[in-house]
């Protein structure tokens, strides 16, 4: 019941998305060569244009085959400098989570929350190492 709720709430914000101008919503373009898990969706490897819809909503879709996944921007993170725009994903072996979304203007970036996935293997590889290796991907 509540896969099906979030579901349905990720296509309607979709839509609403799809419908706003492109002068409102900034779009990067990142090409990950790797699957990655965002939040309950698994993404295939490919070209993907991240999009910002509102100042709390954003989507992540890929280009080829228009596999969508709404997230929701309820933290920030911050670096010391702006860097560019870039994606940032933990790594456990090789499996691959998106959970930073810098778009290069500021300092301030926005950091997704742990799936039910990442947390299992976060905490069981925290027992023998320092962590999952973080890898970072341009957007252009």
């Amino acid at each position: 019941m509540k896969r099906t709720v979030y579901s349905i709430l990720s296509l309607l914000v979709i839509v609403v998305g799809v419908g706003l101008s492109g002068a409102q919503a900034q779009t990067l373009v990142a090409d990950i060569p790797f699957d990655f898990s965002l939040g309950h969706q698994m993404m295939s490897a490919g070209s993907y244009r991240v999009q910002s819809i509102s100042e709390q909503v954003g989507v992540v879709r890929n280009v080829d085959n228009h596999a969508a996944e709404v997230f929701i921007k309820s933290r920030s993170a911050s670096a010391l400098e702006s860097g560019h725009a870039r994606l940032v994903f933990d790594k456990f072996g090789d499996q691959y989570f998106l959970r930073q979304v810098w778009d290069g203007n500021s300092n301030i970036g926005i950091q997704l929350p742990l799936s039910k996935r990442e947390k299992e293997l976060y905490l069981a590889d925290n027992k023998f190492s320092n962590g999952p290796e973080m890898v970072t991907i341009a957007m252009k």
